[in-house]
């Protein structure tokens, strides 16, 4: 079983994960936190390799399905698929608007970012990415969209109010353009975008709004997705390919601490227990 992704619930008493059993069963796992246990399952049917997720200011969960070219919305109530857009691409990942009406979608098969309106449920538009997409995330204001290349170490900023893109920076100190897989997150503050690169085994930090980056950090191997601690200059990606965890200070571009978490690490939530501060 691949775990890809991990949301919040509306109240932190689910969790829900994208997860991939073989190549002709793909689920959403539902946990109870309060007892850490699996409460059910939903199940995608024919819909193959489950990767990104995002709540919906509807409500409704948004779930990638990478090999069917197909954006699925479940409504965790009933537990059943409500709705299905065609990308018109290989979608692996995906973050909303803030705004609650536009969905970003990458594409790492192909050159292009997809645009989904949500009101219409439909692609609406396509963003040229001349090095294929992988991770993507958007600012608190919705004004900035951050994709990570596929092909070559790059970071891409996108002005979402034109749909155009803007700049391309690459990531300075990585000297082999692999092809590889690698994921975005910023901070809640919108200082710091984060860029870590599986094959390399590191993480870019970028400070914005200027987009410069201002450290390579070295971490396990085959990191992949962040965490965001309530501390203030602080990460935790997970290094995937060897089961443990790192913690970086941002400000100083350094690794303050690594441990354990098992096999498969993949990506990580904090929340706060019903019932503690």
């Amino acid at each position: 079983m691949n775990w890809h992704c991990l949301r919040m619930g509306a109240k932190p008493t689910a969790l829900f994960l994208a997860a991939a059993f073989s190549e002709r069963i793909n689920r959403v796992v539902v946990i109870d936190l309060a007892s850490r246990s699996i409460d059910g399952f939903i199940d995608v049917g024919t819909y193959l390799a489950t990767h990104g997720m995002m709540f919906g200011a509807d409500g409704l969960l948004w779930v990638t399905a990478e090999l069917n070219n197909a954006l699925l919305a479940i409504d965790v109530k009933t537990g059943k698929v409500v709705s299905v857009i065609d990308t018109g691409g290989s979608v692996h990942w995906l973050t909303l608007h803030p705004n609650g009406e536009r969905l970003y979608a990458s594409n790492k098969q192909t050159p292009f970012l997809g645009v989904i309106d949500l009101i219409k449920r439909r692609l609406v538009t396509q963003i040229t990415i001349p090095n294929r997409c992988e991770g993507v995330a958007i600012s608190a204001d919705g004004a900035r969209l951050y994709v990570a290349s596929h092909m070559v170490p790059e970071l891409n900023v996108i002005d979402t109010r034109t749909e155009q893109l803007i700049k391309r920076v690459m990531i300075e100190g990585i000297r082999e353009m692999r092809p590889q897989l690698r994921r975005v997150r910023l901070t809640p503050d919108n200082r710091w975008a984060l860029v870590s690169s599986k094959v390399e085994g590191n993480v870019a930090i970028f400070s914005l709004p200027e987009v410069v980056q201002t450290a390579l950090v070295a971490v396990g191997k085959g990191p992949m997705g962040f965490g965001l601690p309530p501390q203030e200059n602080r990460t935790l990606v997970c290094n995937h390919d060897e089961g443990t965890a790192t913690m970086i200070d941002l400000a100083a571009g350094v690794t303050i601490d690594t441990f354990s978490t098992g096999n498969g690490c993949e990506f990580a939530e904090y929340y706060t227990q019903a019932g503690t501060a």
